[in-house]
C-alpha cells in the first residue's frame, strides 16, 4: 500500500513539473519577455509565420518575434494545449493570441531536451480563420 501511495505521489509531481515548465515557457511569450525567450532558444530555430518557413539563428528568431508582436499587438491570450511527445523528450504548447480588434493568431512552440537543457526549437504563428 505504501508503494502505491508513493507511486501516485511521484506521478502527480511529474505531471505538475511538466505543467509548470510548459506553463513557464508560455508565460515568457505572453509577457513578451524576449530576453527570457532568447536564453531558451536553440542556436537555430525553425520559425514559421503563416506558411513561410525558415531556419534562423536565435538572434534572428528574436527579431522576427519582436516584429510579429509589434505588428500584431497581442492583448489577450488563451492556452489551448500543453503537451509532450511519446518519448517525453519534447514538449510543446499551443495558444491563441488576440489583438484589440479581436483578431487571433495561433502560436505553436516546440521545446526539445530535458530539464535545464530544454530549448525552444520551433515557433509557428498562423492566422485563425
Amino acid at each position: 500500500m505504501k508503494n502505491i501511495i508513493t507511486t501516485i505521489c511521484l506521478g502527480l509531481l511529474l505531471i505538475l513539473n511538466f505543467n509548470l515548465s510548459g506553463q513557464g515557457y508560455f508565460d515568457y511569450f505572453k509577457a513578451g519577455d524576449f530576453e527570457a525567450i532568447k536564453v531558451r532558444l536553440n542556436d537555430e530555430v525553425n520559425i514559421q509565420i503563416n506558411r513561410e518557413k525558415k531556419t534562423v539563428s536565435s538572434q534572428k528568431a528574436i527579431e522576427i518575434l519582436k516584429n510579429q508582436y509589434n505588428s500584431f499587438h497581442p492583448v489577450k491570450w488563451e492556452v489551448l494545449h500543453l503537451g509532450e511527445s511519446e518519448d517525453e523528450d519534447a514538449k510543446y504548447f499551443i495558444a491563441k493570441m488576440f489583438n484589440a480588434q479581436d483578431e487571433a493568431l495561433r502560436l505553436f512552440v516546440h521545446m526539445e531536451g530535458n530539464g535545464a537543457s530544454r530549448k525552444i526549437s520551433s515557433i509557428r504563428f498562423r492566422k485563425l480563420l
